[in-house]
């Protein structure tokens, strides 16, 4: 039995790898091993396609290892069927604290979708979205991801609150979409590299602010030590604020 096992979850680690190393290689791979790892881990796999169904590594990983549950337990539970009244108890425990690590572990990685941020071409800058004033309206809903546009001057203000939260008050995870928009159109930001950032709230006022500082790759570095080390702008009240917007070619804080 425990050979069986071993050799049946070695045969496919070594499947779901396949395709995750051929993801790396192409994207278009990855959406076929999602298929193929669907295929082999029917009928538990089909779960996957409503957690993660985009083809990439953790889409790959999940769909793979309810397809590896699904044989592992059909093994089990054939061995069950010989086991005493004792052991069935000890294995039916494992079972079950595994299922929960197992779940544990599908909320964590499985996050909803969050906000879709609209960019100027190329941004690098400091980005500064105040949530909870009502004087401004809230954020749009577009295929389930909440949207901010930023304009130049990188401010935001919205009535919408911060993050999402379930109606008892839990926060719910959630996985963000980066977009470049110009004259010519939108398009999903690849050269992006975030940077730091952190919230901020007056005493006594419910607005709360965002702070974060975003760059393109081969350019973070440099704008760190130009525009964010040793640079507090702290204000009288003791709330550091950056100076929000694009950075200029020559700016130095």
């Amino acid at each position: 039995m425990k050979n069986t096992i071993f050799k049946l979850t070695a045969v496919y680690v070594i499947w779901i790898l396949f395709w995750i190393g051929m993801s790396q290689i192409d994207p278009e791979y990855g959406i076929s091993g999602f298929f193929y790892l669907t295929i082999t881990g029917l009928p538990l796999s089909v779960f996957g396609w409503d957690i993660h169904p985009n083809g990439g590594v953790t889409s790959l990983l999940i769909v793979g290892t309810l397809g590896l549950l699904q044989w592992v337990f059909i093994i089990l539970f054939v061995k069950v069927l010989k086991m005493n009244k004792f052991n069935k108890i000890i294995l039916g425990s494992t079972l079950l604290l595994f299922v929960s690590f197992f779940s544990l572990f599908i909320y964590g990685t499985s996050p909803e979708k969050g906000i879709r941020y609209l960019l100027p071409e190329k941004y690098r800058g400091w980005v500064c979205i105040t949530y909870n004033d009502e004087n401004f309206p809230p954020l749009k809903e577009e295929e389930g991801f909440r949207i901010i546009k930023i304009p130049p001057s990188g401010i935001v203000k919205t009535s919408s609150p911060m993050g999402s939260h379930t109606k008892e008050g839990y926060y719910i995870p959630t996985y963000d979409e980066y977009y470049y928009y110009s004259d010519n159109g939108t398009r999903k930001a690849e050269e992006i590299e975030l940077g730091g950032g952190y919230t901020s709230r007056r005493e006594g006022k419910k607005e709360i602010t965002s702070y974060f500082w975003i760059s393109t790759k081969g350019n973070a570095k440099h704008d760190y030590e130009q525009y964010i080390k040793d640079v507090p702008n702290m204000d009288d009240n003791g709330i550091i604020e950056p100076g929000c917007g694009q950075w200029t070619k020559d700016e130095r804080k």
